[in-house]
Formats: C-alpha cells, sequence, structure tokens
C-alpha cells in the first residue's frame, strides 16, 4: 500500500484502487461525530464513518472492475465518489455498480446485526459502541443512499433505469 500526504489530502492505494482522502472528509467525520463529546467515543466514530464510507466506495469500484472498468475513489465532504475510466458502462452495468456501495453497506450492517443477535451486545462500553455505529453508519448510509435523488446512488439508479427504458445510448 502507497501512502502519501500532500496539499490534495492522504493518498493511498486499496486493492488496485487509487485512494484519495480530502481534508474535508476528515471535517465532515468530526462534526458528524461531535455529539459524542466523549474523545474516545469520536475517535471510535471517525474510524468506522472512514472505513464503512471507503467500502462503499470498494463495493463500486470491484463491481466496475468486474466489468473490465479501470477506477478511482476519492473521500470528500459529500461522503465519497467511485470514478470509472476506459469508456461508459451499459445501463444495466451502471445499475449493478450503482447497488454495490449499498448492498456492500446493508451487508456489513447485516453481519453487525446478526452478530449481536447470536452473541448479544459487549459489555464494555468501546466494543458495543463500535458495534452500534458500525451496524448503523453501514445500514442509513445505504437506506438513504437508494433515495431517488441525483447524485446518490438511487438517483444513478433511477436516471440509468430510466435511460435503459427509453432506449437512450450510454
Amino acid at each position: 500500500m502507497f501512502t502519501q500526504f500532500g496539499h490534495g489530502g492522504w493518498r493511498f492505494n486499496l486493492l488496485g484502487f487509487p485512494v484519495r482522502v480530502d481534508l474535508t472528509f476528515w471535517l465532515l467525520a468530526i462534526v458528524t461525530g461531535l455529539g459524542l463529546e466523549d474523545p474516545w467515543a469520536i475517535a471510535i466514530w471517525v474510524a468506522v464513518f472512514f472505513v464503512s464510507i471507503l467500502a462503499h466506495e470498494l463495493g463500486h469500484a470491484l463491481m466496475g472492475r468486474a466489468f473490465g472498468f479501470h477506477s478511482d475513489i476519492q473521500l470528500y465532504s459529500m461522503g465519497g465518489l467511485t470514478s470509472f475510466y476506459s469508456g461508459g458502462l451499459a445501463h444495466w452495468q451502471d445499475v449493478l455498480v450503482s447497488l454495490a456501495g449499498p448492498c456492500t453497506g446493508l451487508a456489513i450492517g447485516g453481519c453487525v446485526h446478526a452478530a449481536i443477535l447470536q452473541w448479544g451486545w459487549p459489555e464494555e462500553y468501546y466494543p458495543r459502541l463500535i458495534l452500534y455505529v458500525l451496524r448503523s453508519v453501514n445500514a442509513v448510509w445505504a437506506l438513504l443512499n437508494l433515495l431517488p435523488i441525483l447524485p446518490l446512488d438511487g438517483g444513478q439508479i433511477t436516471e440509468s433505469v430510466i435511460h435503459w427504458v427509453r432506449g437512450y445510448r450510454n
């Protein structure tokens, strides 16, 4: 993994995908976690937020790779963005790529929820907080992202389906 810090933020490669994490992403993560007040709880929130949004974008990138497309990932103040190179996706491919991010989050949130149902909540505060935030961030982010509003994934899906039905070319 290549890591670099600079004007454009933190840059590294993950599974062959270039990733850039802008300073504004960290500001968003910290601001949204300020209600927790405890510095360790805020740090947990920021770490889980980072891992969850990165996993979401990685879902998009991996699905695009399955179709032979190259991409990079950017995390910034609006969350994340996976950009594709090598031309346009067919409408059905675009739908699957758009669904891959939220499905990744739902899978993570679902696995955490299943683990909680199987083994219960930990007694200690911080492990309990990690599981709660992991489950919540992934489930809520995925469901909100499926709303049919551009530029959210649900909006991308809706647009692709409309173009597909109307016979528009990408």
